[in-house]
């Protein structure tokens, strides 16, 4: 990795007042990528994870692959050749799990262990180093995790035993230890809390007890904790509103949570509406989305979100100045819009998907949108879309 922050060119791209929103952006005239992997299959994928210009998804047998940038290794396949399509991640191992955020990608593996690749300069990859990983490469300490998942430059999991480990860039106290120390390794989430899943973000963790309960912790500047303060917290902090929520996701400042009786609130961060409410105010706690629409999971990028309904219809708000919303427009949009087209989903991207968006349907086809800067899209262009496109090779 490069550095630190966003790039400018991403954050350039996530500025609403930055750039015309009236068109897609186009790629490189001459990119140096390559065309891989697809050309013959036919793949029926299970699961999807957008990073930030890569994404990676897994087929129903269990195979790994990615496609976009790989400077830093994130596609695993065992080189720095970025790809337009899919292409197959090297070392031959099944994974049941995979998420990918800034230029790395970690998942889990039919064993039950943690392998990681790609950017490891602030020991993201857990690996106990900050060597660059072309392919896979497995987590220290050799637990055994049932959810693991990735932030910005950190990553955590959860074992069998409901134990949270996080590992990585620390500097907000987002690995939850008490600390602001980099760690190479994981380690321990302080509070002896038992957790379903732990999902991190930019600088900000939160977490999903196995009594649904939400705690977060690291950066809150932009209020991502939702405990009413903009109070930095180096340890787990229960989110304000003492709801129960079956599934929490993170990323950009921002957070946003379905509870048991599927409504969806988010909080943070809203400059473009991703918090779905019809402002752009900031929240401070848990402000309902402006919907009737039940939800059963969200997702987000750096300024907007999706979300999956019971009908297993795609809906997304937040900026959309690179067709990311997936609605056939470039309109940012305050409350949730429908993703167009009749593709039933069930399941979108993970979190880091900064300026795109992807599906998976019922049938195990793969659908993307918004910017394809990076070849990210997966459909053999560079060209922004604006409504979901069928990943190659997909069925």
């Amino acid at each position: 990795m490069k550095s630190l922050a966003r790039p400018a060119a991403l954050l350039l791209l996530l500025a609403p007042a930055c750039r015309d929103q009236s068109g897609p952006i186009t790629g490189p005239d001459e990119p140096a990528l390559a065309t891989a992997g697809v050309a013959a299959k036919t793949l029926t994928f299970s699961q999807v994870a957008a990073g930030s210009n890569h994404t990676c998804a897994i087929t129903a047998d269990g195979r790994a692959w990615c496609w976009g940038q790989n400077d830093s290794g994130q596609l695993g396949t065992g080189d720095f050749t970025s790809v337009t399509t899919p292409t197959p991640v090297a070392g031959g191992l099944r994974f049941t799990q995979i998420r990918a955020d800034y230029e790395f990608t970690c998942a889990i593996a039919t064993d039950d262990r943690g392998y990681c690749w790609g950017a490891n300069d602030k020991g993201q990859l857990g690996d106990g180093t900050t060597t660059q990983r072309v392919m896979p490469k497995a987590v220290a300490g050799g637990r055994r995790f049932r959810h693991l998942a990735t932030g910005f430059v950190h990553a955590c999991a959860v074992t069998f035993a409901d134990v949270g480990f996080c590992w990585g860039w620390n500097n907000q106290g987002q690995v939850g230890d008490g600390t602001t120390t980099q760690r190479l390794k994981p380690v321990r989430v302080a509070g002896g809390l038992a957790f379903l899943r732990i999902v991190p973000g930019g600088n900000t963790t939160c977490g999903l007890t196995t009594g649904n309960a939400a705690y977060c912790w690291g950066r809150n500047d932009e209020g991502a904790l939702g405990d009413g303060t903009t109070t930095q917290r180096l340890t787990p902090t229960p989110v304000a509103g003492n709801r129960r929520y079956q599934h929490l996701v993170s990323d950009g400042g921002s957070t946003c949570g379905v509870t048991l009786t599927h409504v969806a609130f988010c909080w943070g961060w809203n400059t473009s509406g991703q918090l779905g409410d019809g402002t752009q105010t900031q929240r401070l706690v848990p402000t309902r989305v402006a919907t009737d629409t039940r939800f059963i999971a969200v997702s987000m990028g750096s300024a907007h979100a999706c979300g999956v309904s019971e009908s297993h219809r795609a809906w997304c708000w937040g900026f959309n100045g690179n067709g990311q919303l997936g609605d056939g427009t470039f309109s940012t949009r305050s409350v949730p819009a429908p993703v167009a087209g009749a593709q039933q989903f069930i399941a979108l991207n993970s979190p880091g998907g900064n300026s795109h968006s992807c599906g998976v349907t019922s049938s195990g086809s793969l659908y993307c949108w918004g910017l394809n800067l990076y070849a990210q899209i997966g459909d053999g262009t560079f060209t922004n879309r604006p409504a979901p496109v069928k990943v190659t090779g997909s069925i």
